[in-house]
């Protein structure tokens, strides 16, 4: 996503204000895609989106510029597991839950899901 979307300016508080607009227009667009999937993974899936906002918040605070954030973030990122490891993680499960189930026709919803959560990673 950072490298996606680059700073519109040079103000933390703008680019800051920018990722956490694009995160929250991502996911209410996909909102919908909660039916498809169990509790647990939805709740890992807000629970990302959360961490995201909030690192991103963390980062923004201690950063003097849109550039500093944004390399800060993704040197962080690189250098441990992305929060967004974790959802994809239960999600790829349910998919293979599903799958050795035999339950094709729900399998095919999981695509809807997973494009949400792929769309965070660095």
């Amino acid at each position: 996503m950072l490298v996606r979307i680059k700073p519109i300016s040079d103000t933390t508080d703008d680019y800051l204000k920018l990722l956490i607009a694009n995160i929250d227009q991502e996911f209410e667009h996909n909102l919908v895609q909660q039916i498809y999937i169990s509790d647990e993974s939805w709740t890992a899936i807000v629970a990302t989106k959360n961490g995201i906002i909030n690192k991103l918040k963390h980062v923004a605070e201690k950063s003097k510029t849109a550039s500093e954030l944004r390399e800060t973030v993704l040197i962080d990122y690189t250098a441990k597991l992305p929060p967004t490891e974790t959802a994809i993680a239960f999600i790829k499960n349910e998919v293979k839950k599903y799958y050795n189930n035999n339950n094709k026709d729900h399998l095919l919803r999981w695509s809807f899901s997973f494009f949400f959560i792929t769309t965070f990673p660095n």
